[in-house]
């Protein structure tokens, strides 16, 4: 692969391979099974399980956020000069499942931070392939100009988002790469990136923590928030930008 930032710009995703160690995968592992245990027995093969703020629920995961190799790797293909959390989550498929998350863009509900300058930081504790429903982009897709807003549990892929892309004179399925991971892998795209999940056709379950995060220098824009009541959510500093004290400086 070219260097990992120029790459990242024009593609609008990359693979970092073997950030963790396989000692601290099997420790974010069963950390992880700690967690999400209690919530398996209410998953049915349909579901796709998103646990958030894991950091707050176990140790292992706080000190994930200030991992040297994996944040000085992100913010080194990024080009930021400092990474804020906006949000981890625990992304958990059952083996096998139907289960999909469809195309989507995470800037559709990430647009009261301004300029939008994000990115979702994916850290594979699981084989991850195309078999078992990895991630899949479409290549360069955060250079398109568009404006969408779909049901990413709704739309399918034969009669959805993409079909109304090619009908636009775009040709977008032929750009779809899988994002396939070993324990211990990272993924980055671009908050712009168009990405979904499908099926897991295996008998391994899918266990990923994912990190969506943002430039320290962007600021909160109150008018983009869905109505007041959210507004409680978002602290700030005097010049506007997200307080570190509720979305942590990485790394």
């Amino acid at each position: 692969m070219n260097q990992p930032a120029p790459f990242f710009a024009e593609h609008g995703w990359i693979i970092l391979k073997g950030i963790l160690s396989a000692d601290e995968v099997n420790q974010l592992t069963r950390a992880y099974d700690e967690i999400i245990g209690p919530s398996l027995p209410q998953v049915s093969p349909n579901d796709v399980v998103q646990l958030p703020n894991p950091h707050e629920r176990h140790p292992l995961f706080a000190q994930t956020l200030q991992h040297k190799k994996l944040w000085s790797s992100v913010r080194d293909t990024l080009g930021w000069h400092k990474i804020q959390l906006l949000q981890d989550v625990l992304l958990y498929r059952t083996a096998p499942s139907e289960g999909r998350v469809e195309w989507h863009r995470d800037h559709t509900y990430t647009a009261f931070l301004t300029p939008p300058i994000l990115a979702s930081v994916r850290v594979s504790l699981t084989h991850s392939r195309h078999q078992s429903g990895c991630l899949h982009v479409i290549d360069k897709s955060h250079l398109l100009d568009l404006s969408i807003s779909p049901d990413i549990f709704g739309a399918s892929i034969e009669g959805g988002l993409i079909n109304s892309l090619e009908g636009s004179n775009n040709d977008i399925s032929t750009h779809i790469s899988a994002i396939e991971l070993e324990p211990g892998d990272v993924s980055i795209h671009h908050s712009k990136t168009l990405h979904g999940s499908f099926e897991n056709d295996t008998n391994e379950t899918q266990k990923i923590i994912v990190h969506h995060v943002f430039d320290a220098t962007c600021k909160l824009d109150p008018s983009k928030l869905p109505n007041e009541e959210a507004r409680a959510h978002f602290p700030t500093t005097q010049t506007g930008h997200l307080a570190p004290s509720k979305f942590p400086i990485l790394g």
